[in-house]
């Protein structure tokens, strides 16, 4: 089984996006494997959260024009993550300016390429 979470906005200057809230990736519906990718604008930054854990807190964002591309592109791949766990990614813009951003999260019960 598989969540696939694709995710893309504009930021204002000095805004953040939580393009998880909600959805179903939000709170994990079982015990998998967790992959992400955020690209964008240069300047963004990104908080990762998994289970009440900061995973990542204030990492640059890849400087990319698309979704990063599967499996070159992600900064995180088969993390476990349990079910009923809350999965959180802030997507921070800091600069003067606004800029878009793109994000990929996958949740497999499997690890890629098994």
């Amino acid at each position: 089984m598989n969540i696939v979470e694709r995710a893309t906005a504009s930021l204002a200057a000095g805004a953040s996006a939580t393009p998880f809230a909600g959805r179903p990736i939000n709170f994990a519906p079982w015990n998998g494997y967790f992959e992400l990718g955020v690209g964008g604008g240069a300047g963004l930054t990104y908080d990762l959260t998994i289970g009440g854990q900061a995973v990542a807190t204030g990492v640059p964002a890849q400087v990319l024009t698309t979704y990063p591309s599967v499996p070159s592109q992600l900064e995180l791949q088969d993390d476990k993550v349990w079910a009923g766990a809350n999965v959180s990614l802030r997507v921070n813009n800091p600069t003067a300016a606004a800029v878009t951003y793109w994000s990929y999260a996958r949740l497999s019960d499997e690890k890629r390429g098994t």
